[in-house]
């Protein structure tokens, strides 16, 4: 059979370069922008366009390799997107969109006017996000475009357990709904003065990683630790991830003391 419903078929191995659809979440204050921004430092992200929900960007202000669009609100956003998403032909390899969980505030704000969210506002807040974590991906994997999310965790303790889980800062709802429609989550902490960035799903944390069955992509760990901004892995990761070149895992070693 060579066509279903209309279409050609494909081999699965002809679908050619794709976009990583990559989330970073994790506490103020570690890193996440900066370490989004190095995709700028890459062959395989650069160049990139920050569409920044949050004010202020200082962070990255020292680049002056990065374009940047500021929000003034979600129908500010929507505009942006609706023009990125139509584009045929992007002029960068890379968007970011931080914040996510901003976003989502910033979005509930205009369904409930200012006033107390409701339960039905929680319901429309949880489905266009929804929609636009999927045009995202559908947008990463039709343009080949990398994007990159930046949100905020919740912590969210088990009772039973006493086990502390932290989530990707959203609504409980939304939180859940997230993760199934990302390729790659990593949660990013600073434990004793090092980075920690962490792939691994387990009880603790929301992470994940979906990554092509190459040599080079399974040579990733799925906990990378550096201690130094100016050493963070995103370079590496898209070298490896988009450029099939091996993973220098050492580099990213649990330090021994």
């Amino acid at each position: 059979m060579s066509s279903l419903g209309g279409k050609e078929l494909k081999k699965a191995s002809d679908l050619g370069e794709w976009g990583i659809f990559l989330m970073i979440y994790g506490p103020p204050g570690v890193g996440k922008t900066p370490l989004a921004a190095q995709a700028a430092d890459s062959e395989y992200g650069a160049p990139v366009l920050f569409i920044a929900v949050e004010p202020g960007m200082r962070s990255i202000s020292h680049r002056t390799d990065i374009d940047i669009r500021e929000i003034d609100d979600y129908d500010d956003f929507k505009a942006v997107t609706n023009d990125l998403f139509k584009m045929t032909t992007v002029p960068w390899k890379t968007v970011v969109i931080d914040n996510g969980s901003e976003l989502a505030k910033v979005h509930l704000k205009k369904v409930t006017g200012g006033s107390y969210p409701q339960l039905q506002h929680y319901g429309q807040n949880t489905a266009e996000m929804l929609s636009v974590v999927r045009n995202s991906r559908d947008f990463a994997a039709r343009t080949h475009t990398n994007v990159i999310f930046i949100a905020w965790d919740t912590a969210d303790k088990d009772e039973s357990t006493g086990v502390i889980k932290n989530h990707v800062g959203f609504t409980h709802k939304l939180s859940e709904g997230i993760p199934g429609t990302l390729d790659l989550i990593g949660y990013l902490e600073i434990i004793k003065g090092v980075r920690k960035l962490t792939f691994n799903a387990n009880d603790k944390n929301d992470a994940k990683f979906r990554r092509p069955p190459t040599v080079e992509a399974l040579q990733i760990p799925g906990e990378l630790f550096f201690k130094e901004l100016s050493n963070m892995p995103m370079v590496d990761l898209l070298a490896t991830l988009k450029g099939n070149k091996p993973f220098p895992a050492e580099k990213y070693k649990r330090p021994t003391s």
